[in-house]
């Protein structure tokens, strides 16, 4: 009996040991390139897709001609899909430099998502 006791009290520590640590995963670690690693102001960005009133747009510059896939598939690019007004969305281009202001939350998915307003920086 006494082994018995024994062997489920060590199998019990050994199974709440292996479920106390982060399992090794490395998605919000430093330098793994996860984009959620650095801290993004929405200060500025570059606009990479427009789409239904929403504008997608990333912290880092892209090639002319990269697809959104081929952008946040690098990891290391922060990226918000905001909706803006008729105006600004109907003015904005792929590519444009703009000055982002974020109203209200922000849902955390990647790219994340939220409403705002945007200005062309020139």
């Amino acid at each position: 009996m006494r082994k018995l006791v024994a062997t489920a009290l060590i199998m019990l520590l050994a199974l709440l040991g292996g479920c106390s640590g982060d399992g090794g995963a490395t998605e919000d670690k430093p330098g793994s390139g996860n984009p959620h690693d650095e801290e993004w102001e929405y200060g500025t960005g570059y606009v990479l897709e427009k789409a239904d009133g929403r504008l997608l747009i990333v912290s880092k510059e892209f090639e002319a001609g990269a697809t959104s896939e081929d952008v946040l598939k690098l990891g290391s690019v922060k990226a918000i899909w905001l909706k803006v007004d008729a105006g600004p969305y109907e003015e904005a281009a792929i590519g444009d430099h703009v000055r982002i202001t974020v109203v209200g939350a922000v849902a955390e998915s990647y790219p994340e998502q939220g409403t705002g307003s945007i200005e062309k920086i020139e």
